[in-house]
């Protein structure tokens, strides 16, 4: 009894599903409801996910406690917020508002402009719906009416004041399709320099005494009980505590606190780095110890390479390129480097012998094929001491047999880690390198949105690990196909000491041809080379000259195009040729139009610049935009 026939928006559960209870003889208990049907009617389903085709699943503990209230009647429901009186949770709830619509008016009247920069419709209906949403929220539907219109009517595409209140009446204010200032935060935070000029306990302050008063109360009973919440959700995520109370947890954190899930997730880190000593934010002495340079180094200050080039101890770095470009196979070269030494690709300088130690491959991406991927690749390589390779190197997969799942970048996964590391840390051979495949593979599996989620943190914390354990860690990671580099964030080519691009190159010659571009190695200039497999003696080998496309030495001069480059850096880009044979070179790329010499420096001609464009297509917008084109549509 108590059941009837509702329809529930949003607003509950772990992550917020939207559900439908139907009740008339028979229950239904439904995802989103299906917006096409079939011709005779009846729902559609997805492959083998019809109410046939799978068991019932068991209700998880969220929503039974969310029916038992339903039915248990007005007199027995807990408070909205489940942890302050109804009269104080409105009080706080009114103190938040006024400060989502305090930051509101100063965005949408201070930065979001001029105001046709932001004129796009979806744009412009979210500022509009933001401002619907809080208007209604405090209880004024037109308080900020004057506000979207007045900033409306600074655009050029102005349809006057009069359609502008019929679209306004249109808006969703407490639907599932209703926008919050949480869409405004981010939109403002990701293309303006906006900052709030108060904090949210800095406005409180500008409140009447009594509302005043209040919230401050209530903020502290709020931070009380969210600190609990994360404690207990901490023990639980460490542990791979039961699935249903860790939603439940969540929930209340999401729903009843208003925490967002990125933050509960920064926080779980930061609850991770305090209780295993990682310094990832400033939390050192008060007082700062100042040194000079005629001081000697204290021990740390100086960068130790693993790899000379590539990698260093205890520090992290990211390869990154478009699928089937070759990161695992220039990985797993970097790895046997790093296991057995010897001198990696272009590099004269062979690994120190008390550097060589163990990798742990982490393959989360491929699922259970990934052990056998990495098996296959160590044997096209075909290195000279591929047995003691393989004795050094160990992989975490996924594999049915031994119950093993794919490592995500968790509170767990990470606890999972740092265990590992200590259990060799003095071991005669620990581990020297830890390689993550792929980087939004392990995000995705923890839920981690890597394009807006705490990846800045989820980076600090990795180079603390690595800085412990004096280890090098090397994120690989899948680029969009001919768009931005980052693919999506750009802490993930700021924050590492070392950045590695790779290219893949079509060639008569070769079925592998890498063109590597070493963006970022934190005490050296920039690189770039081109290699392939080396069939008959085993590992890779550098290819130069009429069997590359493109030309090692122009590319250095066009990344230093608008300032010039001097022989003397363009010599210490290519470290595996002679001086001479680099002058030799550049005299020869001169002769053939495509370079100039002004002040001492080298320039590319706008014939280079051209043939840049053709021979490596990613970088055609960087070319239109040296010769003062507009960048082709489509262009890399």
């Amino acid at each position: 009894s108590g059941l009837s026939t509702k329809d529930f928006p949003p607003k509950h559960g772990p992550d917020d599903p939207h559900f439908e209870l139907r009740w008339n003889g028979q229950s239904v208990i439904a995802g989103e409801h299906p917006e096409k049907l079939l011709g005779d009617g009846y729902y559609s389903f997805a492959d083998w996910h019809g109410p046939k085709d799978v068991e019932i699943a068991d209700a998880p503990y969220w929503l039974l406690k969310f029916f038992h209230q339903q039915c248990a009647g007005s007199q027995q429901k807990e408070p909205k917020r489940g942890f302050i009186s109804e009269q104080n949770a409105a009080a706080l709830a009114r103190a938040e508002l006024l400060y989502d619509i305090s930051r509101t008016r100063e965005i949408v009247s201070e930065w979001l402009h001029p105001a046709d920069d932001h004129n796009s419709y979806d744009t412009w209906t979210m500022v509009g719906m933001v401002c619907a949403y809080l208007s209604a929220a405090i209880g004024e539907p037109l308080l900020l009416f004057d506000l979207w219109n007045e900033w409306s009517s600074e655009q050029s595409n102005y349809d006057g004041e009069e359609k502008l209140a019929k679209k306004w009446e249109s808006f969703d204010r407490d639907g599932p399709k209703a926008y919050k200032f949480g869409t405004l935060h981010e939109y403002a935070t990701e293309n303006t320099d906006w900052k709030p000029s108060q904090t949210q306990e800095e406005f409180v302050e500008t409140l009447p005494e009594p509302e005043k008063k209040s919230a401050k109360a209530q903020k502290k009973a709020k931070h009380e009980v969210i600190a609990g919440l994360m404690n207990q959700l901490y023990e639980l995520e460490k542990t791979g505590g039961d699935w249903n109370k860790r939603a439940s947890v969540r929930s209340e954190l999401y729903s009843a606190c208003h925490i967002d899930k990125a933050e509960v997730q920064r926080r779980l880190f930061e609850m991770a780095a305090d209780e295993f000593g990682l310094q990832i934010n400033d939390n050192g002495p008060v007082q700062r110890t100042t040194r000079n340079l005629a001081e000697a180094a204290l021990d740390g200050s100086t960068l130790e390479p693993l790899i000379p080039g590539f990698l260093h101890r205890g520090c992290d770095a990211v390869m990154y390129s478009d699928k089937g470009s070759g990161k695992t196979l220039k990985a797993l070269g970097l790895s046997y480097h790093s296991c057995c030494g010897g001198t990696p690709f272009d590099r004269d300088t062979p690994v120190d012998q008390k550097n060589l130690g163990r990798t742990l491959w982490i393959g989360s991406d491929g699922g259970e094929g990934a052990e056998k991927m990495i098996r296959d690749y160590v044997r096209m390589i075909g290195a000279p001491d591929e047995g003691l390779w393989r004795k050094r190197l160990s992989i975490w997969a996924a594999n049915r047999a031994t119950g093993d799942t794919p490592w995500a970048f968790n509170v767990r996964g990470l606890i999972q880690l740092l265990i590992e590391l200590e259990s060799k840390r003095e071991d005669e051979l620990p581990y020297s390198l830890v390689v993550i495949d792929t980087l939004k593979c392990v995000m995705d599996l923890a839920d981690l949105n890597f394009g807006i989620g705490p990846i800045g943190v989820v980076m600090r914390l990795m180079q603390a690990v690595a800085a412990r354990f004096n280890v090098a860690i090397l994120w690989l990671h899948h680029s969009k196909q001919g768009a931005e580099r980052a693919g999506g964030n750009s802490n993930i080519v700021e924050v590492p000491y070392s950045v590695i691009a790779l290219y893949k190159k079509e060639s008569p010659q070769y079925d592998h041809l890498v063109r590597c571009v070493v963006e970022k190695y934190r005490g050296e200039s920039s690189r770039s080379y081109h290699y392939t497999l080396d069939r008959d003696i085993g590992l890779f080998k550098i290819v130069e000259g009429e069997e590359v496309q493109v030309n090692p030495l122009l590319y250095e001069i066009w990344i230093g195009r608008d300032a010039g480059t001097t022989m003397a850096d363009i010599v210490k880009t290519q470290p595996h040729l002679a001086d001479g044979t680099v002058r030799n070179k550049c005299t020869k790329l001169h002769q053939e139009g495509l370079l100039e010499k002004r002040n001492s420096k080298w320039w590319p001609t706008e014939k280079a610049a051209k043939q840049m464009a053709l021979d490596m297509p990613e970088t055609a917008g960087e070319v239109n935009e040296w010769l003062g084109a507009p960048p082709k549509r489509g262009a890399a």
